[in-house]
């Protein structure tokens, strides 16, 4: 074992690497676009699959979408756009024929991904594969999007890296220098930092032993996204409130059986953007069994505004590691003992980037947007907000104080505008302001929201109070050409218990609007607190429910059947919702495709309106069902007779529940809303 320790090779130089593009006569061109305008998206990666949904090619599309991707074989073949920050799009399959030049026309929905709502699980939470649960899922396909692209990078045409490395020696508190060498590197390469391979990795470890030294590998782009690494870990999602509040991590950790020296560690991710900033690792399986929690390395990454992805900075912390002798003359027996004295720091900085027409990539002459989102609905600041330059494929997020900072290598005059699903849901408009860009200047600019009652009273024209009332609007779209579809019947239809004759019998009442020219209508005067169906004939209905109290979770719901919860969407305090119809030129009405009974509801705390779940609902004292969390329940093949029936609700803690209600027997469905009061 020898007393020095040093980094991979590719922390202290630039690395240089040469790979071959087949020749290839298949071809496949086209442009990104959005799915709902047709304006192009902007800079993205569009991949190239096979059949087996494997990556045949992938390629930087143009400000203008426009791509090019070559196959080297004939066959049939899918297109996926993927962008950081926003689901992925794959195409219908096509067949690429021999010599054929395929042009085509990719359509992407520009849906943001929203990493705030991805949840730490319990202690049963390590996976084999990141994409096996949900919460790894959606972390770990934001990262692939980084790795992938910085892969891809290192297999472009070279570009000019100035780096500054070095290799410092510090004692254990990591204040005092002991030794340091340093140098600057100038030359052409394809990506300033590169692993070891994989095959290497796997067959001797992370922490390999030479003859002189002993090196500490990191892993690369390249490894993190190979299959072997993956199958070898295990994946979990964890976060930290102290050190990085604002960012989500994908932490990895090696199987119990892998007897190698491995490292575990953590892809940390912004969590408004979705771009991957740093790779923390630790090393297990240390020489000697020493142990130190400063030994081991970081990677951060960095998008250029072109869209590629490098890395920027790198870092190695190896132990340095003497023998300790100790005794006593007397005896003379030695006791020797091997121990950490102090730690190699060995890494990287990227200072410049430049082509080889020597057009400056990074650090680019950048303009800067600074400003905050402030919603007038809820009197404070608007989180996860996209603020994007119109034109430009530029774009940034508000965190949780509402602030953005967006940064272009752009000049002159452009708007900004931002977008939110908030926005989306009550009809409103983007908002727009006119910058003017200088670069190496900063330049703030504010948006202020609507509150939403205001837009709610402007629509319907309410006076005042906007106190037990709800409101819907929308647009209807024809399926086949999704143009819009005026002159259409649009109905909210509801159910109450009235009094006939002294019995309590359900009663639907329904309001009707029809569509103007744009297709857009508005249903206004709507119950609060009731289960809702928005419908129209030849398009699938919406289930919502507008909560009583203040502030609680507006539940939506398309094409709901009996028995599925309601689909839980953002946190709102505003009673105005958007639903969108697509008219599919056939009569869909799911009413009548309904050919069994069916009992639901919706059971609620009476003072606070606060759903209430675990709520046992009786049918006659034979059927019965429970309520789910958003307090709605399902009663199905429901065995209510013709004439007097009793429902009755209860739960620990609450006042029994009782009603009476008389059915002709000819009804395939009853809805109530039931209030319980606490003992």
């Amino acid at each position: 074992m020898s007393g020095r320790s040093s980094a991979i090779v590719a922390a202290v130089a630039l690395w240089v690497a040469v790979s071959a593009s087949p020749l290839s006569s298949q071809i496949v061109t086209g442009q990104v676009v959005d799915s709902i305008s047709g304006t192009p998206v902007g800079i993205g990666f569009v991949v190239l699959l096979d059949n087996q949904d494997r990556e045949v090619a992938r390629t930087l599309s143009e400000s203008d979408g426009l791509f090019r991707l070559a196959a080297q074989d004939p066959g049939l073949y899918r297109l996926r756009s993927e962008r950081i920050g926003y689901a992925a799009t794959t195409s219908s399959p096509f067949l690429l024929e021999e010599g054929q030049i395929s042009e085509h026309t990719l359509r992407v929905r520009a849906q943001a991904i929203v990493l705030a709502t991805v949840e730490v699980q319990g202690e049963d939470r390590c996976h084999t594969n990141p994409e096996e649960a949900e919460e790894t899922g959606l972390v770990w396909q934001e990262i692939r999007k980084a790795l992938a692209a910085t892969a891809w990078d290192s297999t472009q045409e070279l570009a000019r890296y100035k780096a500054y490395g070095y290799r410092r020696t510090m004692d254990l508190s990591g204040r005092n220098i002991i030794s340091e060498e340093s140098s600057l590197t100038d030359g052409y390469a394809r990506q300033p930092f590169a692993s070891i391979s994989v095959d290497a990795l796997l067959e001797e470890g992370f922490i390999v032993p030479r003859t002189d030294e002993t090196w500490y590998n990191l892993p690369d782009a390249a490894v993190l996204q190979d299959d072997r690494f993956l199958a070898a870990h295990c994946f979990f999602v964890v976060r930290d409130s102290v050190e990085r509040s604002d960012q989500i991590g994908l932490a990895f950790e090696p199987m119990s059986e892998r007897g190698l020296p491995d490292v575990r560690g953590v892809l940390w991710l912004d969590e408004a953007t979705s771009e991957l900033r740093v790779l923390e690792v630790t090393f297990t399986k240390l020489p000697h069994r020493v142990e130190h929690d400063r030994v081991g390395g970081t990677i951060e990454f960095l998008m250029l505004p072109s869209g590629a992805w490098i890395v920027s900075r790198w870092q190695v912390r190896s132990p340095v590691i003497r023998v300790r002798t100790g005794g006593t003359r007397e005896t003379g027996d030695r006791d020797v003992r091997l121990g950490i004295i102090g730690l190699y720091y060995t890494g990287g900085d990227v200072l410049e980037i430049t082509t080889r027409d020597r057009a400056t990539l990074y650090p680019p002459g950048l303009s800067h947007l600074t400003g905050f989102v402030y919603d007038s609905s809820k009197a404070g600041p608007l989180a996860g907000a996209t603020i994007s330059i119109e034109d430009t494929p530029f774009w940034g997020s508000s965190d949780g104080r509402g602030a953005f900072h967006l940064t272009a290598p752009i000049e002159g005059q452009y708007t900004a505008t931002l977008t939110d699903q908030w926005l989306d849901s009550i009809g409103v408009a983007p908002p727009n302001i006119d910058i003017e860009f200088v670069p190496g200047d900063t330049v703030s600019a504010s948006f202020v929201l609507p509150h939403a009652d205001s837009v709610a009273q402007r629509n319907c024209a309410y006076e005042s109070s906007l106190n037990g009332r709800a409101t819907v609007i929308g647009r209807v779209r024809a399926g086949s050409s999704g143009q819009p579809s005026s002159g259409t019947s649009i109905s909210a239809h509801w159910q109450s218990l009235q009094t006939d004759s002294d019995r309590w019998v359900p009663r639907e009442s329904q309001r009707t609007v029809r569509t103007d020219g744009s297709g857009s209508y508005v249903l206004c005067d709507l119950p609060v607190g009731v289960p809702l169906t928005i419908d129209v004939d030849g398009a699938r209905p919406a289930n919502i429910v507008f909560p009583r109290h203040v502030g609680g979770h507006l539940l939506l719901a398309r094409a709901r059947e009996p028995g599925e919860p309601y689909t839980r969407n953002f946190r709102t305090s505003h009673r105005t919702w958007k639903v969108d119809l697509l008219l599919t030129g056939s009569s869909v009405s799911q009413r009548s495709a309904e050919t069994r009974h069916v009992l639901s509801g919706y059971v609620t705390e009476n003072l606070t309106g606060r759903p209430l779940s675990g709520v046992t609902i009786l049918l006659n004292n034979a059927d019965s069902a429970v309520t789910r969390i958003d307090g709605t329940f399902d009663l199905i093949d429901a065995a209510w007779v013709s004439g007097n029936n009793v429902v009755a609700a209860s739960r620990n803690g609450f006042q029994i529940w009782t009603q009476e209600i008389w059915l002709t027997g000819d009804e395939t469905r009853v809805e109530l809303t039931v209030q319980l009061q606490q003992l």
